[in-house]
């Protein structure tokens, strides 16, 4: 049953000036978490103890008062009971104060006095606000900025064992705030931070371990040494949750030849990861749902997870979303959705998507067909460099479509696709070289060439470059 404190109880009580023993924090402790499990003789004992004006007393009954779970949540009265707390040079009411007035839960917002509050716990060994009193520092928030006085503070938390306090030095280092001569000193700093259960310590000191960057100087026994202990490391973190260890740990096992059982295994934590919105973990997952890998094939999946991914901004996932609607199996082909992944590609600069724009308008499916079109797109990948661009534009011209039919240019386009490595268009340029041969050589066809020199050759398209 829900216990309930009416107001005008609780202000008389805390009217009362008696002083008797204290409680322990133990005492305190135990009567908080009887009472949070409704024991009412509890809540009666925390209700006595602050009539005495009891700190620990005052301050667990502020935050039953704060999270509502036991009393009618009331933070404006919380803050009363931290504030009388506070008085008596309580730590953690000190600390409470400072988070309720950093953001403004039953009292008005103000930085500033958070900064305070903060300070005045962290003076007294409290390592909550050691640590709220460092990231006010590293961000500048009510205070002046300074990386320096951060760094002390967050040593203070995490000599008093603050489980956060240690990646924040550990970022702090690694980000240059402290100069770039100090990042080498974040390394150890991740280490005791995953030691402390951190799983974003446990993913960044993995990542450490196993880039390659970090082994050019080590001997092969090192590296294999390494690798072991990273893999460890992300086994740990993505045992927690972690979606970025999650999505690594997947493509190590996909990439590994040893052990191609795992596909399975990779699949599951790339679903786990995209599950908990890591977008790379979405584009992963769909390749490995598309290509059967660790499943049967799923082209619908796939699309689905293909499509998390893209509305994310990944570009790739938009990339192959558009690919797999445009000419993936029957049952999920969309060319018009796949028009538009190719626009915002387009328009994010990546002119290879114009070549199946072109195609797109060139045959009328997902947009109204549209030859002239169709030939802008190509050549807006034509200027990009790409030889099948050259060779769409060449087709064109070839067979009218769009444009005045025109022989010579088709030729001329050809020629540019051929240069530029394309199979296809040297066939092409066979094929109209030999009846322009024909009608250009005055002598016949008996002399064996043109009078532009050996069919074919770089001198023949010469008059029309």
């Amino acid at each position: 049953m829900r216990i309930r404190l009416r107001a005008v109880v609780l202000l008389a009580l805390l009217a009362l000036p008696l002083a008797s023993r204290a409680l322990s924090p133990e005492e305190a402790q135990l009567l908080f978490k009887q009472a949070e499990q409704g024991e009412a003789a509890a809540l009666d004992g925390l209700k006595r103890a602050a009539e005495n004006y009891d700190a620990e007393a005052l301050y667990r009954l502020g935050t039953l008062l704060y999270d509502g779970k036991v009393l009618r949540r009331n933070p404006g009265q919380a803050v009363d009971l931290f504030n009388r707390a506070a008085e008596k040079k309580h730590a953690a009411a000190q600390n409470a104060l400072g988070y309720l007035h950093q953001h403004g839960i039953g009292v008005e917002k103000s930085e500033r006095a958070a900064a305070q509050w903060y300070e005045r716990a962290a003076l007294l060994g409290n390592a909550e606000g050691q640590y709220n009193l460092g990231w006010l520092l590293e961000h500048g928030i009510g205070v002046v900025k300074g990386a320096e006085q951060a760094l002390f503070w967050y040593r203070k938390a995490s000599d008093e064992g603050h489980a956060l306090a240690p990646m924040r030095i550990a970022m702090l280092y690694d980000s240059g705030a402290l100069g770039d001569a100090e990042r080498g000193e974040a390394f150890s700093w991740y280490r005791t931070a995953a030691e402390r259960g951190d799983s974003m310590a446990q993913f960044r000191l993995a990542e450490t371990l196993i880039r390659p960057d970090a082994m050019s100087a080590i001997s092969a026994e090192a590296v294999v040494a390494n690798v072991a202990e990273g893999a460890a490391w992300l086994e740990k973190s993505a045992a927690q949750g972690n979606p970025y260890a999650q999505y690594l740990l997947a493509t190590l096992i996909t990439d590994d030849d040893v052990h191609p059982r795992a596909l399975a295994r990779a699949l599951k934590l790339a679903v786990a990861a995209a599950e908990r919105g890591h977008a790379g973990a979405q584009r992963f997952a769909a390749f490995l749902f598309e290509a059967g890998q660790g499943t049967t094939p799923d082209a619908a999946t796939a699309a689905r997870w293909y499509r998390e991914a893209a509305t994310h901004g990944d570009l790739e996932a938009q990339h192959a979303l558009a690919l797999l609607l445009d000419a993936g199996p029957k049952e999920i082909r969309d060319p018009k959705e796949a028009a538009s992944w190719y626009e915002k590609l387009a328009g994010a600069g990546r002119h290879e998507v114009n070549l199946n724009l072109g195609k797109l308008y060139e045959e009328g499916r997902g947009v109204e067909r549209d030859p002239k079109e169709a030939l802008r797109r190509y050549e807006t990948a034509a200027e990009a460099g790409y030889a099948e661009a050259f060779f769409r534009i060449a087709v064109l011209y070839d067979e009218g479509r769009g444009v005045p039919r025109d022989t010579r240019r088709a030729l001329d386009w050809f020629s540019k696709a051929a240069e530029k490595g394309h199979e296809g268009a040297k066939e092409f340029i066979a094929r109209l070289i030999r009846p322009m041969e024909r009608r250009d050589d005055p002598f016949g066809s008996r002399f064996g060439g043109s009078a532009f020199g050996a069919a074919g050759s770089s001198g023949f398209m010469n008059p029309w470059r």
